[in-house]
């Protein structure tokens, strides 16, 4: 079935000899599924716009590979290689390409953009159900009246009908939800609510896509959004406080950093000998240096392109057989701290003196407070004093790294300099 399917491909609808070979690969591996594609397959030349259904079908049997349901520390996943059945197949090609044809801002949607987001069964990694022809059927009578010219309404009204029974709820499981349990359960962390909104758009023709930042710079955890490149270029407000932003696609994460903030480029030497292909760039977000990028080395030298310069965010470049890298981004200058193994304050250190209420927070009377410099070795713990304003004080050196912790207190890494009132503290 699958070569009559190839076979059938006229000269408007070719596939390249990559998406043929994985399409071919991934039917042999399929197993018992695979006689499930093939019924669909097999449905769906005989359809309505038999040509751009097989077409359609064809790729993504070729990218089923790439789709799973993923679970927690991969216990239990299910790929959809070996989950499809022909039902939810066919229903999945037959209205994406339905709402390429009958909408006319999908008939505008190249095809790279249509394979890519529109015709995507998934959001990301949420259980696979029969969602497409259900959303397809709720928004076609509110879409049919509409013009080419009217796309952003039709943006409008997929994204109302997402939010009238969905919404933003962060405490819940780790798992993404179905698109059919979604529509039972009404909330979600913001993979679900971008999840849903992504296959609501799509249902509409509109090549919706999740862009996400891996980890947040100056805070904890990070965020998925929902972005349509070819109306909005990928931009949205949710990126413009993010180190590094990604699109995701069924063949690689795309950078877009810099279509959503400011961006610098972070040129670093590492030590003689250093080893292996690539190096990291983490931040410290959730008690721990995180990675959100990595990049080539060149000899001794690696260069982060597109990295986000809107706010303060302090940054560890490492690689294998090198020294840490340790520098702080501020006003979109690069500055380079002192992250050696820690013996004293230093030639330029002076007394910080931290009010009982400060920038870092507010210290309480009967806690225990400790502060701690950033080192290769990781954090460690230097003397501090309790003053009899209730605030604190320590040695600082202006180019190293510091962290507060206790009760009442932002534990964020910051830096600090003399100031005429004061120290002067940049938060991290």
């Amino acid at each position: 079935m699958l070569e009559q399917a190839i076979g059938a491909l006229d000269e408007k609808h070719k596939l390249d000899d990559e998406t043929l070979k994985r399409a071919r690969e991934n039917m042999k591996n399929a197993k018992g599924a695979g006689r499930e594609l093939a019924v669909a397959l097999s449905a769906l030349g005989k359809s309505d716009h038999a040509a751009e259904n097989l077409w359609a079908g064809v790729w993504l049997i070729s990218r089923l590979d790439a789709m799973a349901f993923w679970r927690e520390d991969d216990d239990g996943s299910i790929e959809d290689l070996q989950a499809m059945d022909a039902r939810t197949f066919y229903e999945n090609v037959y209205y994406a390409t339905k709402a390429r044809v009958d909408f006319p801002w999908g008939r505008e949607c190249k095809d790279e953009d249509f394979l890519q987001q529109v015709l995507s069964p998934r959001g990301t990694g949420e259980p696979l159900q029969r969602w497409r022809r259900h959303f397809f059927t709720a928004l076609a009578p509110e879409l049919k009246d509409l013009t080419k010219d009217d796309a952003n309404r039709a943006i409008e009204l997929a994204r109302g009908a997402t939010y009238d029974f969905f919404q933003y709820y962060g405490d819940t499981t780790w798992e993404d939800f179905g698109m059919l349990t979604a529509l039972a359960v009404h909330e979600g962390r913001c993979e679900d609510c971008s999840n849903v909104e992504n296959c609501m758009l799509r249902a509409a023709g509109l090549p919706a896509a999740q862009a996400f930042t891996p980890w947040w710079g100056r805070g904890n955890g990070n965020h998925a959004w929902t972005v349509i490149p070819s109306i909005d270029g990928g931009k949205n407000g949710n990126g413009g406080k993010a180190v590094k932003v990604y699109l995701k696609t069924w063949d690689k994460l795309e950078d877009i950093t810099a279509a959503n903030t400011e961006v610098v480029e972070v040129a670093v030497e590492l030590d003689e000998g250093v080893t292996g292909e690539k190096a990291g760039l983490n931040v410290w977000n959730a008690e721990e240096w995180r990675l959100v990028a990595r990049s080539k080395i060149e000899g001794r030298n690696v260069v982060f392109k597109d990295v986000g310069r809107r706010l303060p965010f302090v940054l560890l470049v490492t690689a294998e057989n090198s020294t840490d890298r340790l520098l702080t981004i501020t006003d979109g200058n690069i500055r380079f701290l002192d992250n050696s193994p820690y013996k004293d304050p230093g030639d330029a250190a002076f007394t910080v003196e931290l009010e009982k209420s400060c920038d870092l927070g507010e210290f309480e009377p009967d806690e225990e407070y400790t502060v701690f410099v950033q080192t290769v070795d990781g954090w460690e713990e230097i003397e501090s004093e309790r003053l009899s304003t209730g605030g604190l004080s320590f040695s600082c050196d202006p180019q190293r790294l510091y962290n507060v912790e206790g009760a009442g207190i932002n534990a964020r890494p910051f830096t600090a300099a003399p100031g005429e009132d004061g120290p002067a503290i940049t938060r991290y």
